[in-house]
């Protein structure tokens, strides 16, 4: 029956929506009832929540029927043109422009400039790492242009980047690490995937899945390096002080006030991107929009979706987790906070909306060898581990340099024993992990833990966070793929 069959098509996605926010929702209101002894505000927390499942389901449905058809659209149109210095000027404006404005950049650049006592200032910083994911996109599209093998070009950079990590002063390695998981948001990684696969289909002898990822790995490598340049001209010695956690406030203009400035915001977000299509779209390929009603309300299901899941993040998700971080810090307990740690980065990954955007497209380009609920649960364990590692280190002491030194020289050795196809989405999987959700509820942890440890200093401690958070699902990526092989073989 008609009727049946488009309730199944609405409640079918909502029902994995919901699957998809309950794991966060359970840790976090959980861990309140355990750690705090109950819920302060319930009312808040459930209008939260119901923005945050409304908002997620909307953004993924905008993904599928704007986003993804207009980064593709885009691809062919360039292709067909044979323009080279066009595709690359589109590609470095799409990297910057999504880039400067990005909210989890604005947050990270401020907490930068606080906790430097203003040697790493935020309007640099910002400009530096936006300069930074355009010339990484730029990269990207040459190598794919080219057909060379992407791990020849993100081997070379890790090396280069440990190497500069060894010499730079140790206040400026987490930030910079930190810089290039902050940098591909919820609405770019859809773009920038689509972009890349749209490129890799319609260039003769490329593999949509080998050639077509990569472009999200590059964008977070290259912030990594520009940083760390960044911050041996400028650092000298800290003087300022941190702030413990990242400020969220709800009753400032009302309910109602808040939630119209948090649209006004939103739009304001998406607006250098939405500039930046239309004018290679319109003016330099000259090409009608297509797609019809359905891309009308695709760009505003994703508009409307992004803006009902920010603010049901900050109404409900990051309060509450900024708070358990402070409590759990008060209350001490090594293994408890390493266990929160892994559950907060499972939960908060397997709802990031970036991830969720580059598993449907693998699913695609891969023509369903790559289930997108595998992928991210895979991710999601790395995410895990990695915030666990970060989080001992804190707490227990050691060295942030020769950590991330260690694990980039393990993706480095494991990398050729890895299938090659899956290389590419292995590495991307480092950059979508830590955007929307991840970050303000990570830098809030790590800044409040360095904060209240005696012998810490906030600089050099609360942050790195999120560099462990991007590091260690490269690796989960790849031992999923090793660990696939050899099933594989002993089958055969």
């Amino acid at each position: 029956m008609p009727v049946l069959s488009s309730l199944r098509r609405l409640f079918v996605p909502l029902a994995r929506t919901l699957g998809d926010i309950l794991p966060l929702a359970v840790l976090l209101a959980g861990t309140q009832l355990l750690v705090g002894g109950g819920l302060d505000h319930p009312g808040p927390l459930g209008a939260g929540l119901a923005l945050t499942l409304g908002g997620l389901f909307l953004f993924t449905r905008g993904l599928q029927l704007a986003l993804f058809p207009l980064g593709e659209g885009l691809a062919d149109g360039f292709a067909r043109r044979g323009n080279l210095p066009l595709l690359l000027a589109f590609a470095f404006c799409m990297g910057f422009g999504a880039t400067v404005a990005e909210p989890t950049l604005l947050a990270t650049a401020a907490k930068a400039e606080l906790a430097s006592g203003g040697r790493l200032t935020a309007l640099p910083f910002r400009l530096i790492v936006a300069v930074a994911v355009g010339s990484a996109l730029v990269l990207g599209v040459l190598r794919l242009i080219l057909g060379h093998p992407l791990h020849w070009y993100l081997m070379g950079g890790y090396l280069a980047t440990m190497g500069l990590s060894l010499v730079c002063p140790p206040e400026v390695v987490g930030i910079a690490f930190d810089a290039g998981g902050i940098t591909t948001s919820s609405v770019t990684v859809p773009l920038i995937a689509a972009l890349g696969g749209g490129l890799a289909s319609q260039l003769r002898g490329r593999d949509p899945l080998l050639d077509g990822f990569g472009l999200v790995a590059f964008a977070s490598l290259l912030p990594i390096f520009f940083v760390s340049l960044y911050g041996l001209a400028a650092f000298h010695q800290t003087g300022g002080e941190v702030v413990a956690a990242l400020p969220v406030a709800i009753a400032a203009h009302g309910l109602v006030g808040k939630l119209v400035l948090g649209l006004a915001d939103t739009v304001r977000d998406l607006a250098p991107i939405a500039v930046i299509i239309v004018f290679f779209q319109v003016v330099v390929l000259r090409k009608p929009f297509g797609g019809g009603r359905n891309l009308h309300w695709g760009v505003v299901w994703t508009v409307v979706g992004l803006w009902a899941f920010m603010e049901g993040l900050e109404l409900a998700i990051f309060p509450l987790g900024e708070g358990l971080a402070q409590d759990l810090v008060a209350r001490g307990g090594t293994s408890g906070l390493i266990l929160f740690a892994f559950l907060l980065g499972f939960a908060t990954t397997v709802a990031e909306p970036a991830l969720i955007a580059i598993a449907l497209k693998a699913h695609e380009l891969s023509a369903g060898l790559v289930h997108p609920v595998v992928l991210r649960v895979t991710v999601a364990l790395g995410v895990g581990i990695g915030l666990a590692v970060g989080v001992a280190r804190i707490v227990l002491g050691g060295s942030l340099v020769l950590l991330l030194v260690a694990g980039y020289a393990l993706v480095v050795l494991v990398t050729p024993l890895a299938p090659r196809q899956l290389l590419p989405l292995a590495y991307d999987s480092g950059g979508v992990t830590t955007s929307t959700v991840t970050v303000p509820l990570v830098v809030a942890l790590g800044l409040a833990l360095a904060a209240a440890i005696p012998g810490r200093n906030p600089l050099v401690d609360g942050f790195g966070l999120i560099a462990f958070a991007s590091l260690f699902p490269i690796l989960t990526v790849m031992g999923y793929g090793i660990f696939g092989r050899v099933v594989a073989g002993r089958k055969g």
